[in-house]
């Protein structure tokens, strides 16, 4: 893929998402410059392991700065970010497609909507939006109950059970 011009001295490199039988990865890779135009779609790839030519499955309009292609870990499913309306206005469409990008539906809009992660179980993802960035938990049917009890930003969300959960909390100035 050619280099994405990232607008700063880092490098993109592509996460790969091996399926569970080693045979192949997914991956998905922005527009070259992201910047230039505001529906420019990220490819996602499938590569076999042996060897043979890699497939691309299509794009989704995701915003790539604040933003990505994030796989379930099952690989059956991905979750995206595009932004919607007027820049200034923050809007976010949280996307849940298939794979193969057969479905896509949208799952939420909000002002500052960012996207945390899977659960474990590919049904399940976290979230948080709004200006008081309240975590959520939502499920591939577009329902969303909050998670954690104050607002705030939290990291690194890890499901340890059926209704518990570890997790970083940024605090600010600490």
């Amino acid at each position: 893929f050619e280099e994405v011009l990232t607008s700063s001295e880092y490098r993109f490199y592509p996460q790969p998402n091996w399926t569970e039988d080693s045979s192949a990865l997914l991956v998905s890779i922005p527009p070259r410059d992201p910047l230039a135009a505001r529906d420019q779609l990220t490819q996602i790839w499938r590569v076999p392991a042996d060897g043979s030519a890699a497939v691309q499955l299509g794009g989704v309009p995701a915003t790539f700065f604040g933003g990505r292609v994030f796989f379930s870990p099952d690989l059956s499913q991905l979750i995206y970010q595009r932004e919607v309306g007027q820049p200034q206005d923050n809007l976010h469409e949280l996307h849940l497609a298939s794979s193969d990008l057969s479905t896509d539906k949208v799952l939420f809009s909000a002002a500052l909507l960012q996207f945390h992660g899977w659960a474990g179980d590919s049904q399940h993802y976290f979230f948080s939006s709004g200006n008081q960035m309240q975590t959520q938990l939502g499920n591939r049917d577009g329902n969303a109950r909050a998670l954690m009890p104050e607002a705030g930003t939290y990291i690194n969300i890890r499901p340890i059970g059926e209704d518990r959960f570890l997790y970083t909390k940024d605090i600010q100035g600490t």
